[in-house]
């Protein structure tokens, strides 16, 4: 299931909960989810894709396999400005990316370090 994030300064939550670095983090309001089974998504293994085309699969090196995932389990979030002429009538709190929140600023951090974008 897709779900979209718009990115303007109106879904713009800035929460101790998260680095405010973290665009993600800081997004959290979206819209409805849209229709199940509208624009399916597919995560291809590249070493047995020969072509690809929408993210589907047209062309195999070898046999591949699939598993069907259903809307309760995963969904894709797409984050993206707001065209002028669109409303945004309906905002949805969406933190369950929170649920990764420690592992990823426990992995990032220490690189953006590194790299002296964090001090």
């Amino acid at each position: 299931r897709n779900v979209h994030f718009p990115i303007h300064s109106l879904n713009y939550a800035e929460t101790s909960a998260a680095p405010r670095y973290m665009f993600m983090l800081q997004h959290v309001y979206r819209r409805k989810p849209e229709a199940v089974g509208k624009g399916a998504k597919c995560l291809h293994n590249s070493s047995e894709a020969l072509i690809l085309h929408n993210h589907y699969n047209l062309g195999a090196l070898k046999s591949c396999r699939w598993i069907n995932l259903e809307p309760t389990t995963a969904q894709m979030q797409h984050y993206r400005l707001l065209e002028k002429s669109e409303k945004w009538e309906t905002k949805i709190l969406d933190e369950s990316i929170y649920r990764y929140k420690d592992a990823l600023v426990n992995s990032v951090e220490p690189v953006l370090r590194k790299l002296s974008y964090l001090s």
